[in-house]
């Protein structure tokens, strides 16, 4: 598929680049690629969004391709950046589309923005590492994330060698970076056309982004997100959707954040991390019919399993939906 890549020049003179998928006339959505990731991610939706009218609006973030890196302290920083974004892109109200690492990022926006945020739909979403939440991810990941906020010259040398290695063979080499997927992971991975996906990820971020500086950054940043999820305006509506399956992001994660969000909603469905793959056609409905129609909000976070067997927490009933004006 061939994407125009655009960009957009900032108020402070840095680029943020972006690309669109799907339906070129459609309803306006932002894609928050995952870490690590790029705009590359938002391909394996764009069938289900020219379907559902859909034109996602996928950018990549600072030091990934060509957006320039960013001084951010803290992930709501990139608020100012978003709305610079849909300033230039005439866009006044968008829905937010999130998978794993992009999730707080979103949740950031949906906090900072939420004149111009829709729905936010969350899939896979990494959590904030409070409560304890950081044990629960794979030993790799968690020592490399401590490893980034305690020892970050240490964390940048060692990722530069894998960068290196990476470099000198990227067909060999990427399968090993999702080594910790999954059973449930098997069948997405197998497909060619994600496998090209994923490798035009690497190569955003390690070829023609900013390589072991960026990923180092970036995890230094999931430590600080610069605001709580109870400060979360309840007027937005957010879904989370995650796999039972999810060994690189347990599901704990997706319900702890679910029950601190008012007017949340948790569905928890059969796979593993790359559930955004599967379920791409439900996620664009669920966006779709929220920005066809009026803003609503609804009342306490609710927990929804596709299949009751698989699900670990009790049915709860799904709240009311309350209409709002405008």
């Amino acid at each position: 598929m061939n994407t125009e890549i655009r960009t957009t020049r900032l108020e402070d003179g840095r680029n943020l680049e972006y690309a669109e998928y799907g339906d070129p006339d459609g309803l306006p959505v932002l894609f928050f690629h995952g870490f690590l990731g790029s705009h590359h991610q938002a391909r394996s939706a764009a069938a289900a969004s020219r379907q559902h009218g859909l034109r996602l609006v996928a950018f990549n973030r600072p030091g990934v391709g060509a957006s320039s890196p960013a001084p951010y302290r803290a992930v709501r920083d990139i608020a100012g950046d978003v709305r610079q974004l849909l300033d230039a892109l005439d866009l006044e109200e968008v829905g937010l589309l999130a998978v794993s690492g992009g999730c707080p990022y979103a949740l950031a926006c949906a906090c900072q923005l939420p004149e111009r945020t829709r729905q936010v739909n969350v899939v896979s979403g990494l959590g904030p590492f409070e409560e304890g939440l950081l044990t629960h991810l794979p030993r790799l990941p968690r020592l490399t994330l401590l490893l980034s906020r305690y020892c970050p010259a240490l964390a940048r040398w060692l990722l530069g060698w894998r960068v290196r290695r990476f470099l000198r063979g990227p067909r060999e080499y990427s399968p090993g970076l999702v080594g910790a997927a999954a059973a449930a992971d098997e069948g997405p991975l197998a497909d060619p056309e994600l496998r090209t996906l994923l490798l035009a990820d690497l190569e955003e971020v390690l070829v023609r982004g900013g390589g072991a500086r960026t990923l180092v950054e970036e995890m230094r940043l999931f430590f600080n997100w610069g605001f709580r999820l109870s400060e979360m305006p309840p007027s937005t509506p957010v879904l989370f959707w995650h796999g039972t399956d999810d060994l690189l992001v347990p599901p704990s994660m997706a319900r702890h954040m679910a029950a601190q969000l008012p007017g949340s909603e948790a569905r928890f469905v059969p796979g593993g991390h790359f559930l955004a793959v599967q379920i791409a056609g439900e996620v664009a409905a669920r966006l779709a019919h929220a920005l066809r129609g009026p803003r609503q909000w609804t009342r306490p976070a609710v927990e929804t399993a596709c299949e009751p067997a698989r699900a670990t927490a009790r049915p709860v009933a799904r709240p009311a939906v309350v209409a709002l004006p405008g």
